[in-house]
């Protein structure tokens, strides 16, 4: 009887142990089936994302500047409608980023009126003045005082100094509270330093900026006949200012400063999957056929 209990006792201890091991394997393997479906979902997404940015690139090269020209009123500018892609959908925007005030401008020597327009720019919006000197310091060869301010960080970091690469580095710029960050938001972009303003797309209080010696009111008066008739030249809107303010421009005024037309925008993606979602950042430059539009960078982010 002893022996045969024993025999029953270590095999209910061993199927109990076959039973634990079972429901482990079974575990692990729900586990990696939920990886996979999580790896397949995420992969999914991603050629969603691909889609609406080779649509972007398709508008652009299609476009392809008109007769030198980008402005609100054209196709690639208006907010496209949701693409329903098998079992979920993508959506984008593409913008202007010469729109917008370069940052790498403030590191050219040359540039005397980049600084001075990103004080009006900034005082219009309601920014305040350390802004931007932070912005300007942030794009000068690496010295004693930003060392000091990044050794602050947390992590500390090594400033490099210099040209910055894309816009989200601006979140590393020491001295730039996320509230900054929020209002200079739609206001700054990142681009190569010889990137020119595009006087059919820029705020008013930014193009003025770039005309020192002109009231900004004979700026606004110009930029209000943008909306019906976009200017074919900067010669032209030079032209119109001269006549609106009934004088000439300074023999030293610099016009190469300035476009009527766009090589570089912005993609904004979200793409969404089963319940699952994933955004995008891209920045397109576009150059003439055959080579067309190509992406510079992208950022893909999953919540």
């Amino acid at each position: 009887m002893k022996d045969r209990g024993f025999v029953l006792v270590n095999a209910l201890v061993l199927v109990a142990a076959l039973a634990a091991a079972a429901v482990f394997v079974l575990a692990r393997a729900e586990e990696g089936r939920a990886r996979l479906v999580a790896a397949q979902g995420a992969g999914q997404l991603d050629y969603y994302l691909d889609a609406f940015e080779a649509y972007a690139r398709a508008v652009l090269d299609r476009d392809g500047g008109r007769g030198g020209m980008d402005h609100a009123g054209e196709d690639w500018a208006q907010a496209a409608p949701p693409f329903d892609l098998d079992r979920g959908m993508a959506q984008g925007q593409i913008t202007d980023a010469q729109a917008l005030f370069n940052i790498n401008w403030l590191g050219d020597s040359t540039n005397t009126v980049a600084r001075p327009a990103l004080d009006a720019l900034l005082q219009a919006r309601g920014l305040a003045p350390r802004v931007a000197e932070t912005l300007a310091e942030a794009v000068r060869p690496a010295n004693a005082a930003s060392r000091r301010a990044h050794a602050g960080l947390d992590p500390p970091r090594d400033p490099v100094g210099g040209a910055l690469f894309m816009p989200r580095q601006l979140a590393d710029i020491p001295g730039l509270s996320a509230q900054d960050m929020s209002r200079l938001r739609g206001l700054v972009t990142v681009l190569p330093g010889d990137s020119r303003l595009n006087l059919n797309a820029a705020p008013p209080e930014l193009v003025a900026g770039f005309f020192p010696d002109v009231s900004p009111d004979v700026i606004r008066t110009q930029l209000s006949r943008r909306v019906r008739t976009p200017f074919i030249s900067v010669d032209a809107f030079i032209t119109a200012v001269e006549a609106g303010q009934g004088a000439a421009l300074p023999e030293d005024f610099d016009a190469g400063r300035l476009s009527v037309g766009s090589d570089w925008f912005d993609v904004t993606i979200t793409a969404t999957l089963d319940g699952r979602s994933a955004a995008r950042r891209a920045m397109l430059y576009r150059q003439s056929l055959p080579t067309g539009t190509t992406t510079r960078w992208r950022i893909t982010t999953r919540p």
